[in-house]
């Protein structure tokens, strides 16, 4: 397997780095700003509002296969990467490849995915049940800053997952223009390679963390065949539901089992929909959660 700790998927940068980086280059400031806006609006304002006041309903989506997985706090540091890893592909595309890069598109992506995922979160909230205990500086961020009432959709899965796939379909566009020759296109082949696989350690992460069920899992994979059908392909899907757990925790026995619910929860959400969210792919995951019993 690739070493992806020493390529470019594993580097880190932070957000002032991104802001600052955005704020020196006019073109990106709106797109910017637009997932700042994104991400207040339909991530911490649905959830903050139920927690404190409540109004929504919210909806447990353990499944019993996630007793088995071992809170492994040791991983905060790469579940919380899921935001430099989109933030670092944006300004990595736009370094190299300038306008040409679509690091505006980029992040408007990045934008639309918060979107999205409001759709559901401003009817119906989802959770799973956390270990009480805190054990260092990363869980007591993530207890502020995440009242845990938005679990499916995962935008942890969804953004870094598909942060590789719109920087794969841009780098692709690049080549089919002739603008990479061979060596930047091994370069690049390299970077994609490490992003893929970062985003799939953040997967893994998300479980171990006890931040997602197995059931957030599958139904953000699914997500994300709606969204990107050209690049998420039902074998795809599979295969990465087949690999869960194989980077994170090699080791885990229970592994195979959790795969396999994984494989059910894409199959019981039914055929790739529609990436609009209207009426499409936003039914079989609302009827999913409603009727969703742990």
């Amino acid at each position: 397997m690739k070493d992806y700790s020493k390529g470019y998927g594993r580097s880190y940068a932070s957000i002032g780095a991104f802001v600052f980086y955005c704020l020196s280059h006019p073109r990106l400031i709106a797109p910017g700003l637009k997932v700042a806006f994104e991400a207040v609006r339909g991530f911490f304002v649905p959830q903050f509002r139920t927690a404190w006041f409540g109004g929504r309903p919210v909806v447990y989506v353990d499944h019993p296969l996630d007793k088995l997985v071992p809170y492994l706090p040791q991983k905060a540091p790469v579940y919380m990467s899921f935001v430099s890893l989109w933030m670092n592909a944006a300004m990595r595309l736009d370094r190299r490849y300038g306008e040409r890069g679509r690091a505006g598109e980029f992040i408007r992506g990045i934008a639309e995915q918060y979107h999205d995922a409001a759709f559901v979160y401003k009817r119906i909230h989802s959770t799973t049940v956390r270990p009480k205990r805190i054990d260092d500086l990363y869980a007591a961020l993530i207890r502020v800053f995440d009242p845990h009432l938005n679990c499916v959709p995962s935008l942890h899965v969804s953004l870094a997952l598909g942060s590789w796939a719109m920087a794969a379909a841009v780098i692709a566009e690049l080549g089919a223009e002739g603008y990479i020759d061979a060596g930047e296109s091994e370069e690049a082949a390299d970077w994609l390679a490490g992003l893929y696989e970062h985003a799939l350690a953040i997967v893994d992460c998300t479980m171990l963390m006890k931040q997602h069920s197995v059931n957030c899992v599958g139904a953000s994979l699914w997500y994300l065949g709606c969204k990107y059908p050209e690049i998420f392909s039902g074998e795809r899907l599979r295969e990465i539901a087949d690999g869960l757990f194989s980077r994170e925790a090699p080791r885990l026995k229970e592994a195979p089992a959790i795969r396999r619910r994984a494989a059910e929860v894409l199959d019981a959400l039914g055929p790739i929909r529609s990436p609009t969210p209207g009426g499409s792919w936003l039914r079989p995951i609302l009827r999913f959660l409603a009727s969703y019993r742990p």
